[in-house]
């Protein structure tokens, strides 16, 4: 009788030990003693622990086991996101119309590449530009004193921005040259753009380049 209730209250805790019902059962399942054999009932109490708690770590170790391995088995390498083919086009035609109208200097093709709001923003040189009116004015200075630009421009990527933005970075060399002397950059391009009709606006973009030591 003392046994039987051991083997009970054994059975019981290790059924509480786990959080799935199915576990409780295939540990009593394990290892279960027979009613009707009296050989059974004689083990010691020391071999019964023994073996639930085999049986239990057993069990656990299982669960754990199969809650750590991906479904499916397939592959889990993360996927970069796809941009459309259509937003690839809008972005590096404007970024193309761009470097052309910086080398033939015109500022009427750089404006309308331009959002003309109060929160466009132009980085150069590390001084923020903020608003249509200040980059404006910039431009129109750099165009002036420039008496030759040459723009290189590799490495272009597209990342869309849900369905009517884009982000495009590229490695970017500038040769600027006053007449006298030509001062070349090279360094990194970033712009982010805004579908506007059949078009795509700069409304950011942020030049930095490696200076000379």
């Amino acid at each position: 009788m003392i046994t039987a209730a051991i083997e009970s209250s054994e059975i019981e805790s290790v059924a509480t030990f786990s959080s799935f019902g199915y576990v409780s059962s295939a540990i009593s399942k394990l290892w279960s003693p027979s009613r009707g054999a009296s050989s059974e009932r004689s083990r010691t109490v020391a071999c019964y622990d023994a073996r639930m708690k085999h049986a239990a770590i057993l069990v656990v170790a299982l669960v754990i086991g199969a809650a750590g391995c991906p479904r499916g088995g397939g592959d889990t390498t993360p996927r970069a996101p796809l941009t459309p083919k259509e937003v690839v086009a809008g972005a590096r035609a404007t970024i193309e119309q761009w470097r052309q109208a910086y080398e033939v200097r015109s500022f009427d093709a750089l404006a309308k590449l331009y959002a003309h709001e109060l929160d466009l923003v132009v980085v150069q040189d590390g001084v923020p530009l903020v608003g249509w009116p200040s980059v404006e004015s910039t431009l129109k200075e750099r165009l002036a004193r420039a008496k030759e630009v040459h723009i290189r421009l590799k490495d272009i990527q597209v990342i869309a921005l849900g369905e009517a933005g884009a982000t495009a970075t590229a490695a970017m060399t500038r040769e600027l040259g006053d007449g006298v002397t030509t001062v070349t950059e090279s360094g990194a391009l970033t712009v982010v753009l805004r579908k506007d009709g059949d078009s795509w606006l700069i409304v950011t973009e942020h030049y930095s380049y490696k200076r000379g030591s």
